[in-house]
């Protein structure tokens, strides 16, 4: 094929045509034939074609030079193509290599060119020259082969802006005729230049007194210079006044943005909104606010609103008086600021009901932490108020109650205390008589009742007056609670008698303590130079050694007290319970008959464990028990209150902590070694006594008999009441950590009941805090017994122990106790005690033997 003619220029006059038609809007399949055609021509090659290569699913469409002219097929050898693509210049190819489509092979090419063909953003495709025989294509067939392919880009590109103008212009007719679209065009100047028929006809206004005019022409004066931002920045909104043909103002909100013309120039294309009703409305609710702002804040409650953060959204002047915080610094501000983290769980299931539509208005007590630190007692009423969409607000208010609470602590503190003394009146004190005899029949230990009666009361009242016996009567109360612990009980019987039950106290401990108060009573000094020489008789009931009730154990002491005022003034005596058919039997004769009853169970397997569960109070499940000792006489089950004491006087305590000790870790190796799904979760709880504690000897054999079980950390819990850890602090510590390292726990049992208990809380490694059942019983209806459960379980989080309430007996206590931030219950309510072998019957071993009691 001879060379082609050329123009003056040197250049191809097939180069110009194909120009002329990638600048013209013909049909592209007449312009992609000719670029084949082209390149054969520039190459001097019998065969070309333009291939368009689709990447995604592996076809190629082709435009050939002489033949078929347009076809497609899928790619056979995607590797030739991607070579010459990314090679981004013309390729010369040779056989099998040079044979890129089908109709290539089929030709029989020998030889190929090929020059990419790119749109800027992607490679689109290549054009390729064949031969089918002869010799190489030179160097200058490339040059050319890729002027052909750079008109093919050029063509592609026009194409793309032509569809992009295309869809420019449809958009904006569609924006430019909406009746509900009102657009203008401004220039950088402000002066209109276009207005849609949308704009015409809010504005009440024909286009003639519009176009040409300047924009700020009708603004409002003030919102004339805001006009100027529009063509200040790429991109501006704000809200305008415009003056209507009538004279009135109406507000707009316009967006402006500046863009640039096909011949260069810029231009503001403004869209306007009618901000007039928004603008109404707002002054209606601002008015409406403003006058219900001016009602809240003449009341005294305070008035606040939350947000879906729990968020302080508005309040009333009462709120920022009760609190402390202005309006501004209490906006924004989270709830947790002022509700206190023990509070905290009752706000947030008030509003977790009310959200899903259990509870409506709801009023309740409430805490606040106010600005400067105190704490508020308050009355809450709230309510949700839900909003468009999922949003919420709750609305509520508050009143402070610190007044009415002063005044029912008052009413409390009268209904239960004698107003002279300040003491315990009799009702209060038989009542904490009637639960310490429960707790000692329930758990075992000891307690003594003292019943003190002045001698010679009445001759005192009758020679100097009342005012002195009221003196008298004081400096009695004075002296009892110097001589007793702050866990012991004290109140006033009625005239000049006195009650007092010494908590964890023997007949030694009872006997010491009465005579301390009859030395300290002997001097009182009065006012006006009169000095008494005081005496009293004292009648004393061990409570642990009999199953009386409170009635019978308040006669017992009584009879005493009367027995020593027989006997003289300042006498103490002690009253000896009765057995069998009423015949007195001394105390060293009853102890000895415990020995050997103790010492037979002890050898024969009369001593058994029974379980009773504790209740994990955040997900209600058991995972834990305490273990309580029993006795088996005769099919008969003695409960400890009536045989702990005996093994106490005689130091068999030692032994029987020992086997309760051994049984249990044997009953978790038991459950253990069974793979009971059960026995992965269950913690022993076992009660230890002072004496134990402090034998070396056995302290030892505790400590081998741990070694050899190897018990999982946290499975053996040791509970310790307060009464034995006040032995020997240093000396508890010591036990303590010890039995730690060997994977045992500790519980502080019987809390509150003793004294210096958050002392020993600090100094000793207790993991568990047992809270006394005497404040758990009141809690439906001792607001003072709440408080003191509150404080119990907050000391006991704050030193990072778990709580758990004793001698629970009531399942409305169990929600009371959740409120207050208890962990675990335990009582009646949950579980009696009853046989481990009965709880975990698959454990043979637990079995008892024939003859105990089956």
């Amino acid at each position: 094929m001879s060379a082609p003619e050329t123009p003056a220029s040197g250049d191809p006059i097939w180069l110009w045509q194909l120009l002329e038609l990638a600048l013209a809007d013909g049909p592209s399949e007449e312009f992609l034939v000719a670029v084949a055609r082209a390149a054969a021509i520039a190459c001097e090659a019998p065969l070309a074609e333009v291939l368009e290569w689709r990447a995604e699913d592996g076809m190629v469409r082709r435009w050939a030079w002489p033949g078929p002219g347009r076809g497609e097929e899928a790619v056979a050898e995607r590797q030739r193509l991607a070579h010459v693509l990314e090679a981004g210049r013309a390729v010369v190819l040779r056989g099998e290599e040079a044979h890129l489509t089908s109709w290539a092979a089929e030709a029989g090419v020998r030889w190929a060119i090929a020059a990419p063909v790119t749109t800027g953003e992607a490679p689109w495709g290549l054009v390729a020259a064949y031969r089918t025989g002869g010799p190489a294509f030179p160097p200058a067939c490339g040059r050319w082969l890729e002027a052909v392919a750079g008109t093919v880009s050029a063509f592609c590109r026009r194409q793309r802006e032509r569809a992009e103008l295309e869809d420019l212009r449809r958009r904006w007719d569609a924006l430019w005729s909406n009746p509900h679209q009102v657009v203008a065009v401004l220039s950088m100047g402000g002066r209109i230049l276009e207005v849609s028929p949308g704009f015409l006809d809010r504005m009440g206004a024909k286009a003639e007194s519009l176009v040409g005019a300047l924009a700020a022409e009708f603004l409002h004066p003030e919102d004339a210079q805001e006009l100027a931002r529009l063509a200040q920045r790429p991109y501006a909104k704000m809200a305008l006044r415009w003056r209507l043909p009538d004279g009135q103002w109406a507000w707009l909100e316009a967006v402006g943005k500046v863009f640039e013309t096909t011949r260069g120039k810029q231009r503001v294309l403004v869209t306007v909104r009618d901000l007039s009703e928004h603008k109404r409305m707002e002054a209606e609710l601002r008015q409406s606010e403003e006058t219900l702002r001016s009602i809240l804040d003449t009341v005294t409650e305070a008035v606040f609103i939350t947000d879906r953060s729990q968020s302080y959204l508005w309040c009333n002047q009462a709120f920022s008086r009760l609190t402390g915080y202005s309006r501004s610094e209490a906006a924004g501000l989270p709830i947790t600021t002022l509700v206190p983290p023990d509070q905290l769980p009752k706000v947030q299931e008030v509003a977790r009901k009310q959200l899903q539509g259990e509870l409506g208005p709801a009023s309740y007590d409430l805490e606040i932490v106010t600005k400067d630190g105190r704490r508020l007692p308050i009355e809450v009423s709230v309510n949700l108020l839900r909003r468009p969409g999922d949003s919420y607000w709750f609305v509520g208010s508050f009143r402070d109650v610190s007044e009415r609470r002063r005044w029912e602590a008052r009413l409390l503190h009268l209904a239960d205390h004698d107003h002279l003394t300040g003491l315990f009146n009799r009702r209060r004190f038989y009542e904490e008589l009637d639960r310490e005899l429960s707790r000692v029949r329930r758990y075992g230990g000891r307690a003594a009742l003292l019943w003190v009666d002045l001698d010679g009361f009445k001759e005192i009242n009758d020679r100097f007056g009342h005012h002195v016996g009221d003196e008298v009567l004081r400096h009695v109360a004075a002296v009892l609670k110097l001589e007793v612990r702050r866990s012991d009980i004290i109140g006033r019987l009625g005239g000049d008698e006195f009650g007092v039950v010494l908590v964890e106290a023997g007949e030694e401990d009872a006997q010491a303590v009465a005579r301390r108060i009859l030395e300290r009573l002997q001097d009182l000094a009065l006012p006006g130079g009169v000095h008494l020489r005081l005496s009293a008789s004292i009648g004393i009931a061990l409570l642990h050694q009999m199953g009386a009730d409170a009635k019978d154990a308040m006669v017992y002491a009584d009879r005493a007290m009367y027995v020593a005022k027989a006997q003289g003034t300042g006498v103490v005596t002690l009253h000896r319970p009765p057995v069998g058919q009423g015949t007195p039997i001394s105390v060293p004769h009853k102890i000895r008959g415990w020995e050997v009853r103790l010492r037979r169970a002890l050898q024969s397997g009369r001593l058994r464990l029974f379980c009773q569960p504790i209740l994990n109070l955040r997900d209600n499940q058991v995972r834990r028990y305490e273990l309580l000792l029993r006795l088996q006489e005769d099919g008969h089950i003695i409960p400890p209150s009536l045989f702990l004491w005996a093994a106490e006087e005689l130091s068999l305590i030692r032994e029987i902590d020992c086997w309760v000790v051994e049984r249990t870790v044997g009953l978790l190796r038991q459950l253990l070694d069974a793979g009971r799904e059960l026995s992965l979760h269950v913690d022993l709880h076992v009660n230890m006594s002072g004496r134990t504690i402090s034998d070396p000897a056995l302290r030892r054999g505790l400590r081998e008999m741990l070694q050899r079980a190897r018990i999982q950390p946290g499975r053996l819990v040791f509970e310790i009441t307060e009464a034995a850890s006040l032995s020997d602090v240093h000396e508890v510590r010591a036990f303590m950590e010890e039995m730690r390292d060997l994977g045992c726990r500790f519980a502080l049992d019987d809390f509150g009941s003793g004294h210096s208990s958050l002392y020993r809380l600090r100094f000793l490694p207790f993991d568990y805090l047992k809270i006394d059942g005497a404040f758990i019983r009141g809690l439906l209806s001792d607001r003072v017994d709440r408080m003191m459960v509150r404080g119990f379980a907050m000391a006991a989080a704050a030193l990072g122990l778990k709580s758990i309430a004793e001698q629970v007996e009531d399942e409305r206590i169990l929600d009371v106790l959740r409120e207050l931030g208890v962990d675990y219950a335990q009582g009646y309510c949950i579980g009696r005690p009853r046989p481990v072998e009965q709880e975990w019957p698959d454990i043979s071993a637990l079995q008892p033997s024939p003859g105990e009691g089956r």
